[in-house]
C-alpha cells in the first residue's frame, strides 16, 4: 500500500514546475543603487526593500542584491550578474601593492655656502621666532673670505650681512658642511641653519665658543654699520 502512494507522490512532485532561481546583481565598483534600478527597470524603493538596505549610500561593491523574479536588464551601461546563488558571487576588494618610490640620491653640499640662509632673521624684539623658508641669494660683501674658528665652526668674517636687525654669515661645521649662523646683538642670542637649510631656534649662548662668537660679532663696530 505504501509503495503505490510513494510512487504517486513522486510522480506528482515531478510534474510540478521547477521554481526559477532568484536573479541577483553583484554591485560593481562605483555603481549606485539608482543605476542598478534603472538597469533592470525596477523602482529604487523595491530594490531597497527587497534587500533590507538601511543606508542606500553605503552598499559595498561585491554585494549580491536580490532582484524581483523574472527581472532582466533593459539598458546597457553595466553588466548584470548572472543568476546564481549569492555565495557564488562573493567578492573581495583587490589588494593593490604599492610600489616603493626610488630613494632620492644624497647630494653633498659644497664646502662654502653660496646663498643666504632660510629667511630674513627676525628683529631683536622677537628673536625666538626662527624663520623657515629660504630667500633669494644675496651677493657677498667680499670676494675673499676671512675664515675664523669658533669651536667647531668656521665663520666667514668678511661676509656678515645685516638681515632684519640681525647679522648673518656663511659658516662651515666640523663635518665640513655649509650652514649659516645668525647673531642678534640686541637679544644676545644666536641661531644656525640645519641640514635642510631651515633656521633652528634662537638661544642664548651656553658654550664658551658661542659666547666668544656673540661677543666678537657685537663688539665689531664695522659689522654694526652693515
Amino acid at each position: 500500500m505504501r509503495a503505490p502512494l510513494l510512487a504517486l507522490l513522486l510522480l506528482l512532485l515531478s510534474a510540478l514546475p521547477l521554481r526559477a532561481e532568484e536573479p541577483v546583481h553583484v554591485v560593481q565598483q562605483k555603481e549606485t543603487l539608482s543605476a542598478i534600478a534603472r538597469l533592470y527597470g525596477i523602482p529604487l524603493a523595491t530594490l531597497i526593500s527587497l534587500n533590507g538596505i538601511e543606508d542606500p549610500n553605503k552598499v559595498k561593491w561585491g554585494t549580491s542584491l536580490k532582484l524581483p523574479p523574472g527581472t532582466k536588464p533593459i539598458a546597457t551601461g553595466s553588466t548584470p550578474a548572472a543568476a546564481a546563488p549569492a555565495a557564488a558571487h562573493a567578492a573581495t576588494a583587490p589588494v593593490v601593492k604599492a610600489t616603493p618610490a626610488a630613494a632620492a640620491p644624497i647630494v653633498k653640499p659644497a664646502a662654502t655656502p653660496a646663498a643666504t640662509p632660510a629667511a630674513a632673521t627676525p628683529a631683536a624684539a622677537t628673536p625666538a621666532a626662527a624663520p623657515a623658508a629660504a630667500p633669494a641669494a644675496v651677493a657677498k660683501k667680499s670676494g675673499s673670505p676671512d675664515w675664523r674658528h669658533y669651536g667647531p665652526l668656521q665663520v666667514d668674517w668678511n661676509n656678515w650681512r645685516t638681515m632684519a636687525g640681525s647679522l648673518v654669515a656663511p659658516s662651515i661645521n666640523k663635518e665640513g658642511q655649509p650652514l649659516y649662523v645668525a647673531v642678534n646683538c640686541g637679544a644676545k642670542k644666536l641661531n644656525v641653519t640645519g641640514p635642510a637649510g631651515a633656521w633652528k631656534t634662537w638661544d642664548a649662548p651656553s658654550q664658551d665658543f658661542e659666547k666668544e662668537l656673540v661677543g666678537a660679532v657685537c663688539r665689531d663696530a664695522s659689522l654694526q654699520k652693515g
